[in-house]
This record gives structure tokens, C-alpha cells and sequence, in this order.
């Protein structure tokens, strides 16, 4: 379970938003650990944002490292309700073990 507290501002055609939180893990083995990041996009035109984010997350147990890494990606608005989301990164700390490249690609649609 994530305990988050997250914040956003927008000025003109740019957004940060960014936060943090405390990941409560009762597994076994396990242990609970801070995750913590921050985001800006700009808006180019009606319908595109482009932006990055840079993110730290704790080490999960005594097995696994902390890794800081980041993201570059975007939203591109088909139509007033539908929007594809995308992203590309990787790891920047122990990569080999954590992050060495991860993507996203997603469909929203508001309701």
C-alpha cells in the first residue's frame, strides 16, 4: 500500500507536479521503503505534452537496491475524451539490477 502525498502547478503551458510517499510491505522478506518524483511537461499545441521525470525508489528489502531513474514521454489528445499516453526511460543507479530500459504506452478516456 502506498501512502502518497503529491502535488501539481500549472503556469501558462507548463506543468510540474511531483511528490512522494512511504510503501507499507508486510510480505515476506519484504520491508516498507520511501518512493519519491518529480515531473514537468510543457503543452505544444491543442493537442500534444511533452515533458520528463526523474523518480527514487527505496530498496524494497535487503536484497534489492534503491534506484533513481527517469522518464521521457507525453500525451497526445485524439479527441476531446481520448488520449494516448507514452513513455521511454531507464535507470540511472544500479541499472543492471533495477531499470535498464522500461516503456509504457496507455489509452485514457474520460468519462
Amino acid at each position: 500500500m502506498l501512502l502518497p502525498l503529491w502535488v501539481q502547478k500549472t503556469i501558462g503551458d507548463w506543468t510540474t507536479f511531483g511528490g512522494g510517499g512511504y510503501v507499507v510491505n508486510r510480505h515476506g522478506g519484504q520491508k516498507g521503503c520511501w518512493t519519491a518524483g518529480w515531473a514537468a511537461l510543457r503543452k505544444l499545441g491543442d493537442k500534444l505534452q511533452l515533458g520528463g521525470e526523474v523518480f527514487y525508489t527505496g530498496a524494497a528489502s535487503v536484497d534489492d537496491p534503491s534506484a533513481v531513474g527517469f522518464n521521457l514521454g507525453g500525451i497526445y489528445g485524439l479527441t476531446e475524451h481520448d488520449r494516448l499516453l507514452f513513455s521511454i526511460g531507464r535507470g540511472i543507479t544500479h541499472v543492471s539490477d533495477t531499470n535498464r530500459f522500461s516503456y509504457y504506452v496507455g489509452y485514457q478516456r474520460d468519462l
